[in-house]
């Protein structure tokens, strides 16, 4: 039942009359084997055998794949970079390089990790299999090539890719779910804290500022008393809107719980946040907001605290001094900005 290699160079001779646009048929001990065609599919093949490239290259190509070859482990990694496979076969005996260490750097890169690897391996090599697979290998074919095994299998771990794909881009979808907050779009608290937390991380290894502004919508209560909570949903939106005018592509917005706000101002030291928190609040207060034909005014107090290139502070301890200097707002009247004073501790 195998199809031995002199059969597919027997086989490759024959190219040149067959039409790749219709099925093919390989003989297979008694029976016929249909080659019928299959959605197109970039598989890579890393062989040094150029004899072995082309065969496996006209038997995917007629199957209706989309084959790259590739000599070697410099020429597999070039193509790699260019354009991710979606299945890789590949010898496991290489010049140089062997395609076992083809494979751990595969696995070890995040990028191409997910990539199905089929191994190519002589049927006694029992070692280099059991390395292979331990490596990471999702299947093995051993040589000679049994053409309808190969082609199965081709299948079943495309499939497999595709799904491990799908399941990824859905996890990925959640977990962005996850972090923001369903009403504004923004990020949640949830997230504040774990981007605060790298953040400080980032500005104590590059010696940088970073700052915080927490913000709360004056007497938000009343929008809602006075025109529901639709309309405060709604209201809230649009405050979000008029925040993000003010803010860097790489600042973080954030709702912290009901009206109150968070942005995370990356290598921004006091005075520029000072700057940023003025900006917003004369935004909004000059910014007349009109939903279902209720025109609404809103005010917002900020607190800012900034943790300079020298200090060690945890993510907790910059929003318990952001919210001090935002108390200080409220007292002082509303409406404005307060900087939290290490020193005085408010």
């Amino acid at each position: 039942m195998s199809i031995f290699f002199p059969s597919f160079l027997n086989f490759l001779a024959t190219r040149s009359e067959m039409s790749l646009s219709s099925p093919v048929f390989i003989e297979v001990g008694m029976g016929m084997y249909s080659i019928q065609k299959k959605p197109a599919s970039y598989i890579l093949v890393v062989d040094d055998d150029e004899d072995i490239r082309s065969l496996f290259k006209f038997l995917l190509e007629n199957e209706g794949y989309e084959v790259v070859t590739a000599p070697s482990c410099k020429d597999c990694f070039e193509i790699i970079r260019k354009n991710k496979p979606g299945l890789i076969i590949l010898d496991i005996l290489l010049p140089g390089e062997d395609g076992i260490e083809i494979l751990k750097k595969l696995r070890g890169n995040p990028q191409f990790a997910s990539i199905p690897v089929i191994l190519i391996s002589a049927l006694r090599d029992t070692d280099h299999i059991v390395r292979g697979l331990q490596a990471g290998a999702n299947d093995y074919v051993t040589k000679p090539i049994n053409g309808p095994i190969l082609l199965a299998r081709i299948e079943t771990h495309l499939k497999l890719g595709s799904l491990v794909n799908r399941l990824k881009r859905q996890k990925d979808i959640l977990s962005k779910m996850a972090a923001l907050d369903e009403l504004t779009g923004i990020y949640n608290r949830r997230f504040l804290f774990d981007i605060l937390t790298s953040e400080i991380e980032r500005k104590t290894r590059y010696k940088r500022s970073l700052s915080l502004l927490m913000m709360d919508i004056d007497h938000f209560k009343r929008v809602n008393d006075k025109h529901g909570h639709p309309v405060g949903d709604k209201t809230l939106q649009r405050f979000v809107d008029l925040v993000g005018t003010s803010l860097r592509s790489n600042d973080v917005f954030c709702r912290y719980g009901g009206e109150e706000f968070c942005a995370i101002l990356p290598e921004t030291d006091t005075t520029q946040a000072e700057k940023v928190a003025k900006r917003i609040q004369s935004s909004i207060e000059e910014t007349s907001i009109t939903i279902s034909g209720i025109q609404i005014y809103l005010t917002v107090s900020i607190g800012v605290v900034t943790s300079g290139p020298d200090h060690e502070q945890s993510a907790w301890e910059i929003i318990e001094h952001s919210d001090k200097a935002l108390y200080m707002a409220k007292r002082n009247g509303r409406n404005c900005v307060e900087v939290y004073n290490a020193l005085k501790g408010k």
